[in-house]
């Protein structure tokens, strides 16, 4: 790395043109990332004033009485038993197994190990422009944790002028901006979508969009997971087909055009013995083995098992009386009941099983996680064009983090650096032997000024004035960060 890094100086110094343009070019990165630090205080700032806010006044709440999700499948027993996880709260902490899945962890190091590659490269490349030679580079790990790192002599980083310490200095983050730009465009420009029935079909998948989607997991904690396996095809929600691409989120998002609702035939004797309690809104998310129907003439209400009636494929429909037998009506499933039938396949079987679900729909799409890529063999994994995916979303939030992370006046950042070139740019770099300049301690004994018009007090003051600037902004940064990340993780966690 240090031969190609030499070769780069070198190329530098013999195209002089070509540098000048590169020097604008980073020199549009130091005013960048100038603003981004000031985004990066003002987010953590806002933050962690929100956080601290959040945990302060928010209002207590008795406990809620627990939903019920009731899970019926023909030949099981209806699970009575559910967890509710909700959270009102904005800002998410990226933790693996608690805000994300476990399984996205090396995804995660992977962002970032390629962020960091790119933040380094850009240090480097910024001080081939100003001809310091790099040291040392390379990869390393600590316990799990991957980094990059490049390695300049300090000596030489200094004898420079602020304008090109902050060009290498900057050069890290704005290559992470470059970076994030670049992914941004890529997946805008629609070039990720063009290529993934490419790259999916040289990899062993199939596109199965016009036959459903395929389970690649279920959350452990959800009711469903006892119910739907892994590897299995969704083919319907209730009377609605996933024959398209798209079909899944537009039956949750509601945008697809609703069948004609069908109900079922039941028996005039039950539904005028049946009680009608569970219909009662002040009732909705308590437990009950029921739930509300709504008889199709006299709209009258009555609360029945849904299993024999959702759970059986061949139960007679009706969309009116007139459909159903003597001394039967048209029974059907109230807003109330919030019912949804889930029809799947098990891999290589034809046969349909259903599973009633009875609460939001919502939970269902986020407890399953499913995909349009099935693939033709079984060693292949189910979960690896979605991890593709999440892959690409992580190196964008990655690159982004470090972005604004590195920029931050923190020790061992970018943004210590940062902000002392800058405060030399705007205050004067002086020099660092000025405390024991001869010349200058004599003619301050003499009452003389220095040669460049100042005094040797006022050169001691300006460095007072960049050393308490700095240092006050490093400690209000790191109380905002430690506040923020206490708060955050507690909530996260909680």
């Amino acid at each position: 790395m240090n031969g190609v890094h030499d070769a780069l100086v070198r190329w530098a110094l013999q195209n002089s043109r070509l540098r000048g343009l590169l020097c604008a070019f980073y020199d549009l990165g130091t005013i960048t990332c100038g603003i981004g630090a000031l985004v990066a205080l003002s987010i953590l700032a806002w933050t962690t004033a929100r956080l601290l806010l959040d945990t302060v006044s928010a209002p207590e709440h008795a406990t809620p009485p627990l939903s019920m999700h009731n899970l019926a499948k023909r030949g099981m027993a209806t699970n009575d038993r559910t967890t509710d996880a909700s959270s009102g709260f904005d800002v998410r902490p990226i933790i693996p197994g608690v805000t994300v899945p476990i399984s996205h962890l090396p995804l995660m190091l992977m962002a970032v190990l390629i962020g960091q590659i790119v933040h380094e490269l850009g240090h480097a490349a910024a001080s081939a422009l100003e001809q310091v030679h790099m040291t040392a580079a390379g990869l390393s790990i600590m316990v799990i944790f991957p980094s990059a790192f490049v390695t300049l002599p300090s000596a030489a980083i200094d004898a420079l002028s602020p304008r090109g310490r902050l060009r290498i200095i900057s050069g890290g983050p704005f290559h992470n901006l470059c970076y994030y730009v670049a992914l941004v465009t890529v997946r805008w420009c629609g070039v990720l979508t063009a290529l993934a029935p490419i790259v999916a079909a040289l990899l062993g998948y199939e596109n199965i969009s016009v036959r459903g989607e395929v389970v690649v997991d279920v959350d452990p904690n959800s009711h469903l997971h006892a119910y739907i396996p892994r590897g299995a095809l969704i083919t319907r929600f209730d009377d609605f087909t996933l024959n398209y691409t798209g079909a899944w989120s537009d039956f949750f998002e509601g945008t697809y055009a609703r069948p004609e609702a069908l109900g079922w035939c039941v028996s005039q004797a039950v539904i005028s013995a049946a009680p009608d309690t569970c219909c009662e809104a002040t009732l909705a998310g308590f437990p009950s083995p029921l739930a509300c129907f709504v008889e199709g003439l006299s709209g009258a209400d009555a609360c029945l098992d849904p299993v024999p009636l959702l759970g059986d494929p061949i139960m007679p429909r009706c969309g009116t009386v007139a459909l159903c037998g003597d001394n039967e009506v048209c029974a059907l499933p109230s807003r109330v009941a919030s019912l949804v039938r889930v029809w799947f396949q098990l891999r290589n079987e034809e046969k349909e099983e259903i599973v009633i679900w009875n609460g939001e729909r919502d939970e269902i799409r986020e407890a399953v996680q499913t995909s349009i890529w099935l693939p033709e063999y079984w060693l292949l994994p189910l979960g690896l064009p979605g991890a593709m995916t999440a892959l690409f979303q992580y190196l964008e939030l990655a690159t982004l983090s470090l972005f604004l992370f590195n920029l931050l006046p923190l020790p061992m950042l970018d943004g210590e650096q940062y902000a002392h070139g800058v405060l030399d740019l705007v205050l004067g770099q002086g020099s660092p032997y000025d405390e024991f300049d001869v010349e200058a301690l004599e003619s301050a004994e003499a009452g003389e000024a220095p040669a460049d018009g100042r005094t040797w007090s006022s050169e001691r003051s300006v460095k007072r004035l960049k050393a308490r600037i700095q240092k006050v902004t490093t400690r209000v940064t790191t109380s905002l960060l430690v506040a923020c990340l206490v708060l955050g993780t507690l909530q996260g966690v909680t």
